[in-house]
């Protein structure tokens, strides 16, 4: 925009007590993915009281938009974007903001998500006589469970946009970092399900077994060797099985044993490469041992690769 940086040290110093309060508002106040519907509420009123154009609330479900447009004519639009649910965890801490709605807390950060941005547009508008083209603020719900952005795009959120920018809050920075980098930054995020089939027996009699657990442990050992032996070292891959479910009894070898986990990914390239490897070694143990399988690899969402031309300094 080539605004001058005092301008904007200032802008942002001046609403920067307010959002701290809307911070603590909204910690005190979470929502879960799909019912953020008294933080749209706040939202919307803010983003009103500010005067933008356009301003639109329900888009894709809770979402809120708005436009501000510069004083020194047409430009492009660049969309920045927040995201405002929160998690079904119950807080723990003794703050004086601290969650007031059982199980439930702004554990990922989108309270600061939310009011960073309504921050930046309140900052925005003191400087709108110094940018041309415009900013459409776009407030999200449902990131937690990955479809608010999708039914966001559904509803229009981005016609007319040019452009879109994002942050993360990331407690390992120093207070007042920016962290910022072409190309990928965060990991694609799939998941997957195997279900081991073998056969059950007394544990006493493991030779009339064909047991699932020692399957499974094979299994989970040999998926480390995706990332160790089959991808490059200068690729990064992330197969973790986080849970593992078999058996009722100290004393009975289960028929099977189920297998959940994630995997992450920084190529879409050996990301379209992963079930197919992941499969083959499940096969070839499940046959080694004489049992059968089965695999559901669940696409989540993709590589997020910043665009250079945005995030270059």
């Amino acid at each position: 925009m080539g605004v001058d940086v005092r301008l904007i040290r200032e802008a942002v110093t001046a609403v920067a007590p307010e959002m701290e309060e809307t911070r603590h508002h909204l910690h005190c106040h979470p929502e879960l993915s799909g019912e953020e519907f008294e933080t749209a509420r706040l939202v919307a009123g803010r983003l009103r009281a500010l005067g933008l154009d356009d301003l639109r609330e329900g888009v894709g479900g809770c979402g809120v938009l708005a436009t501000l447009h510069g004083g020194r004519g047409p430009g492009r639009c660049i969309g920045i974007r927040a995201d405002m649910d929160a998690l079904p965890i119950e807080e723990a801490s003794d703050l004086p903001y601290r969650s007031c709605k059982p199980g439930v807390m702004h554990a990922c950060g989108h309270d600061g998500h939310t009011s960073t941005l309504l921050g930046a547009a309140s900052a925005l508008v003191r400087l709108r006589e110094e940018f041309a083209g415009s900013i459409r603020f776009l407030f999200q719900p449902a990131e937690e469970t990955i479809g608010g952005a999708l039914q966001m795009c559904d509803d229009g959120a981005l016609d007319g946009v040019d452009a879109i920018v994002a942050l993360h809050g990331w407690p390992g920075l120093e207070v007042g970092a920016i962290a910022v980098r072409p190309g990928p930054i965060m990991a694609s995020a799939d998941t997957f399900d195997i279900t081991i089939r073998g056969t059950g027996a007394h544990a006493a009699q493991p030779h009339n077994s064909v047991d699932p657990v020692v399957v499974a442990a094979h299994v989970v050992l040999a998926l480390q060797n995706l990332a160790s032996r089959e991808v490059s070292p200068t690729d990064a891959v992330v197969v973790t099985v986080s849970r593992i479910h078999a058996g009722t009894a100290y004393n009975i070898i289960p028929g099977h044993c189920d297998l959940k986990g994630t995997v992450r990914c920084l190529s879409r390239t050996l990301r379209e490469t992963m079930p197919v490897s992941m499969e083959r070694i499940i096969a070839g143990i499940c046959a080694a041992f004489r049992a059968s399988y089965t695999f559901i690899y669940h696409v989540g969402t993709p590589v997020t690769v910043n665009d250079p031309e945005f995030n270059s300094l």
